[in-house]
């Protein structure tokens, strides 16, 4: 009798730290009162992660569960832990397009300028998908607009390179710099020059781009406009003072 009950309590001690070890596991099937249940129990670990680093937290950002955001948010999980990638609750938000989680995650204090493992905020992120509603809050909470990837891009020159304009007039009216540069030397204007995106070209300009800035091989925006064969890029150059 004692074997069985000694048997009994073991068993059911491996059950409660397996049950306590999988609280990721059950963030991932989205079931709310499976995760509630967990949570009702002191030994949980709501900021548990799985072998790549990943919280729950990013799990439901990924996915865009706001109820599971707000219930892990409720329970004070931490929005600013980084995966092995390097990426946070904040990145995952951002990069799925996920604006009102992005809200709700800066909303609990997520700091916004976290670089992953190739250097990239979540702004650098959100300028690259192009949801415009997810840059305006990224910047409203005080994200670096000029803080660099590990390539030298910043985001403005990230909206360039993917033709993301609304992103571009979006980052340019809060404050981002029109004339930064790249590892290379590269401008926003020269960007959209070899694109030939004569309305991001022309917003540039309006916005004081330097329309004879040299890079590192020399190249003017006009240069890469001839070079490319880019015709009304060319000529909006032209006339606002480029030269070769």
């Amino acid at each position: 009798m004692r074997t069985i009950i000694l048997s009994l309590l073991i068993a059911a001690f491996a059950l409660e730290v397996s049950f306590s070890q999988s609280f990721i596991e059950t963030v991932k099937t989205g079931k709310l009162r499976s995760v509630q249940k967990m949570l009702d129990k002191k030994s949980t670990n709501i900021n548990e992660t799985d072998a790549e680093g990943y919280t729950g937290l990013m799990v439901a950002s990924i996915v865009g569960d706001t109820i599971m955001i707000e219930l892990l948010l409720n329970h004070r999980a931490n929005p600013d832990i980084q995966a092995k990638n390097g990426m946070t609750a904040l990145h995952a938000a951002a990069y799925n397009g996920h604006p009102k989680i992005v809200s709700l995650l800066l909303g609990a204090g997520a700091k916004p300028n976290f670089q992953d493992s190739k250097g990239r905020t979540p702004l650098l992120v959100a300028a690259e998908v192009g949801i415009n509603d997810v840059v305006t809050f990224l910047c409203q909470a005080g994200a670096d607009k000029e803080l660099r990837d590990f390539k030298g891009n910043t985001p403005l020159m990230i909206a360039c390179a993917k033709r993301n304009l609304n992103v571009l007039i979006e980052l340019l009216d809060q404050g981002a710099q029109p004339n930064a540069r790249d590892l290379l030397g590269r401008t926003p204007l020269m960007l959209v020059s070899v694109l030939g995106e004569y309305e991001m070209a022309k917003i540039l300009i309006e916005r004081k781009a330097d329309v004879n800035a040299f890079d590192n091989s020399m190249m003017t925006p006009l240069k890469y406009a001839e070079k490319y064969n880019r015709k009304s890029v060319k000529q909006v150059l032209i006339r606002a003072g480029a030269k070769y």
